[in-house]
């Protein structure tokens, strides 16, 4: 008897795909600074659509290399993470399935059964922007750092 452990994965996928995508007419990248007694302040990064956090009450940090990805190629990637950069830590296995068609991309969140579609240049725009700010965020107090750790690299690059 053979078992094929990947069906929920499949399943997944076409519930997500049949969804009625949410349009998303504008979006952004919210840099939060988190405060923690006896530690560094943090550097979040948040997306931010239709003028909502995605998740009101546990905000999914953003992994800023896997989002450059997503606006870039198609394939499946974690934009969503935990605070320590391990996306299965926050409870994120499947990813997001992302493709592009011109200006329009389309994710399908497999971990938060959502379908999203933005226009490719907006989030592009606004990815820039949060970059550009949280490099001057994070270069405005010494020994502020950014979380997940990946996310100091994109902020440096914009920096450069």
């Amino acid at each position: 008897m053979h078992i094929n452990l990947e069906w929920p994965r499949v399943l997944k996928y076409w519930i997500a795909k049949a969804r009625t995508p949410l349009r998303v007419e504008n979006v952004s990248i919210r840099n939060i600074i988190e405060r923690n007694d006896g530690e560094p302040d943090w550097l979040v990064a948040v997306l931010v659509i239709n003028n909502t956090s995605i998740d009101k009450d546990n905000p999914e940090y953003l992994d800023l290399t896997q989002l450059r990805r997503c606006l870039t190629s198609s394939g499946t990637f974690f934009p969503w993470t935990c605070s320590c950069g391990d996306p299965g830590c926050a409870g994120m296995f499947q990813g997001v399935s992302v493709s592009h068609n011109g200006n329009n991309s389309t994710w399908l969140d497999l971990d938060g059964n959502r379908k999203l579609e933005f226009s490719t240049s907006m989030l592009h725009s606004t990815f820039d922007d949060a970059l550009i700010d949280g490099s001057q965020i994070l270069a405005s107090t010494p020994g502020r750092e950014a979380t997940p750790e990946q996310n100091a690299v994109e902020y440096q690059s914009a920096a450069g």
